[in-house]
């Protein structure tokens, strides 16, 4: 990390950064490319909707849990009414912990080393008279996110409380990551998705971050510790404010949209183009932020939709330099772009793909006459169309 005299740089200046975007080849950041294929058998058969989470021990899709070299370790947890089931949720969030594995959906289960439930639960939606009701008021909100917070369990409750609990399900503190007088007027969904992710790992730290504030923070067991600075220009940033007006914003949008205004309504012009960080990611020696600039309504008003870019701060230089669309431009497997949408786990970065996508995109080439890297051609031999999606795996430099 850069230091200037006795001050450690830990602002990434992203406005200047967006301003200054560049194609950025991915050999600049990394030297090379391979694959992890995942397991595909009739009980490891994972859906569409792809939501994955990395740690030093394993690979989660959902509930799905591989190991490193993709071999499919089991299935955690169980949708059902009785003791260790999920009566409601679909389980998204699952940790690794102390060889115990945790579900976090309307229940926090454990399980052992061998995906066993302990018989150790407890529901999420009450705390049963055993704290102040505010801690209650906190979770009925909903868990967003779960990460580990050193000896402790770290908990997002979108959007504007973070949780700390011990293993044995008993709350340590809490935090609001809002400003009060805001987070009185309502709450909305107004940003997430299947890329969104809170907090990452990197190594044993954890970092949690949201577009509502401009602190990326480690968590701590009982709290966060600040550790970087997201900046961004007044031109850039959602209004603090519109975060809590959105419902009312979305019906006066539906009202310009009926009378033929929607461009000019205030909905669409207090967010188009403001930027969005969706993700951050710390690897040895960089801070990846996801982000894309805000569409609203694109398919109604004939717009191209958000579109993903990447930006990375240099510790070393503290310099921070944004890609142009879509990511990197990939000089490896020249396969256009390399997008790692999902991140990156200690020195990787990683995107999925599935196989047919492969399989279409060497016959594309095949058909234009362009070359495929043997590389790509070798792997095609290993995984069939109607395989698991594959993990495209970039090794960061040193």
């Amino acid at each position: 990390m850069k230091s200037n005299g006795d001050e450690i740089i830990r602002t990434i200046h992203l406005t200047e950064a967006i301003g200054k975007a560049r194609q950025v080849l991915l050999s600049e950041i990394a030297d090379s490319i391979s694959f992890i294929t995942l397991e595909t058998d009739h009980n490891s058969l994972l859906g569409n909707v792809l939501n994955f989470n990395f740690t030093n021990n394993y690979i989660f899709s959902n509930n799905y849990c591989f190991d490193w070299q993709g071999n499919f370790i089991g299935k955690i947890g169980q949708r059902g009414q009785g003791p260790c089931e999920e009566p409601g949720q679909i389980i998204t969030n699952v940790l690794f912990k102390d060889n115990h594995f945790y579900t976090i959906a309307s229940k926090f289960i454990e399980y052992d080393s061998l995906m066993q439930c302990t018989g150790k639960e407890r529901s999420l939606y009450r705390l049963d008279g055993e704290r102040p009701v505010e801690f209650s008021s906190i979770l009925m909100i909903g868990i967003t996110a779960a990460a580990n917070a050193k000896e402790n369990i770290l908990l997002y409750a979108y959007p504007d409380s973070v949780i700390f609990m011990d293993t044995d399900f008993n709350m340590i503190s809490f935090r609001q990551v809002l400003f009060p007088t805001l987070s009185s007027l309502g709450y909305v969904n107004f940003h997430g998705g299947q890329y969104t992710k809170y907090v990452t790992s990197y190594g044993n730290q954890t970092l949690f971050y949201n577009f509502f504030n401009d602190t990326i923070y480690y968590a701590d067991n009982d709290c966060l510790t600040p550790a970087w600075i997201v900046e961004l220009s007044d031109r850039r940033r959602v209004p603090d404010d519109l975060l809590y007006q959105y419902d009312k914003l979305l019906h006066g949008a539906r009202n310009a949209w009926e009378s033929g205004n929607l461009d000019h309504s205030e909905l669409v012009r207090l967010t188009d183009n403001k930027a969005i960080v969706m993700a951050v990611y710390e690897t040895s020696r960089y801070v990846f932020l996801i982000w894309n600039e805000m569409v609203q309504f694109y398919e109604i008003r004939n717009k191209k939709g958000p579109i993903p870019r990447i930006a990375f701060f240099d510790k070393q230089t503290g310099k921070t330099e944004s890609t142009g669309e879509n990511g990197f431009a990939d000089d490896i497997l020249d396969m256009g772009t390399y997008l790692p949408m999902w991140g990156s786990c200690n020195d990787v970065l990683i995107k999925s793909m599935w196989p047919y996508e492969l399989y279409g995109y060497i016959d594309e080439c095949t058909s234009s006459g362009r070359k495929v890297n043997p590389q790509l051609l070798d792997f095609a031999q290993k995984v069939s169309p109607e395989d698991n999606p594959f993990l495209m795996v970039a090794h960061l430099k040193k």
